[in-house]
């Protein structure tokens, strides 16, 4: 039934197994069944565990010892980063933060300003001439060594500007022209705006950074 090459793989074939033997049976007439026991075979996945080497167990991560270079260093926390530059901000405002300057909102314009500065402020005040006034919605506030950006403007009770109107004057005068061509219509209007010149007399730091209660106008834009 079986060809002869046949025959002999099938006959040669081993199976590793160390509790039943191989019972090879072929029913031709050219061989005859042969039961024959066979030693197992030495197999990686049969061999004692105790013979297996392992490395030695490798320290945790808190007990590896990192070095730094002079270059480097280990963050902290962001709530003590937090803390240690109001400090900073605090310690350099009570020991003299040098020439200060502020960003002021006024009627819908911002300045950047500085103690003994002159502005000129595109409206009327309010206010006559040689009187004081104070400037509080502060965009933002600053020196030499640090920043405070307002959100949008900083609190009220941290910081304001006190400066002195000196002058109230009109602006130079405006042609406005409108006209309509092939029809002779023309209409001329001639405007002048009232400015105010002010001041800068100081910029006067009120409370401590962090430390604020006043909270209005941190969340929504304010506009005169």
């Amino acid at each position: 039934m079986f060809s002869a090459p046949l025959t002999r793989l099938v006959t040669g074939l081993r199976l590793t197994s160390s509790r039943f033997p191989v019972v090879s049976s072929l029913s031709t007439s050219s061989c005859s069944t042969k039961t024959t026991p066979l030693t197992p075979c030495w197999s990686p996945l049969t061999m004692s565990i105790c013979k297996l080497r392992t490395a030695p167990p490798s320290p945790s991560r808190s007990q590896v010892e990192t070095k730094l270079s002079p270059n480097q260093s280990i963050m902290t926390e962001e709530s003590e980063l937090r803390s240690e530059t109001l400090d900073l901000i605090n310690k350099s405002i009570e020991t003299g933060a040098g020439r200060l300057f502020a960003v002021v909102h006024v009627r819908g314009i911002q300045f950047k300003v500085t103690q003994g500065d002159l502005v000129m402020v595109q409206t009327d005040m309010g206010a006559p001439v040689g009187a004081s006034i104070v400037l509080n919605k502060l965009l933002a506030l600053g020196s030499q060594d640090f920043t405070l950006l307002g959100r949008p403007v900083l609190p009220r009770d941290l910081a304001s500007v006190e400066a002195t109107v000196i002058e109230k004057t009109l602006s130079r005068t405006k042609v406005v022209q409108k006209f309509k061509r092939r029809e002779r219509a023309r209409h001329i209007h001639f405007q002048r705006s009232k400015w105010t010149l002010l001041r800068v007399n100081l910029i006067n730091v009120t409370g401590r950074v962090g430390e604020t209660l006043d909270s209005a106008g941190t969340e929504n834009i304010l506009i005169d």
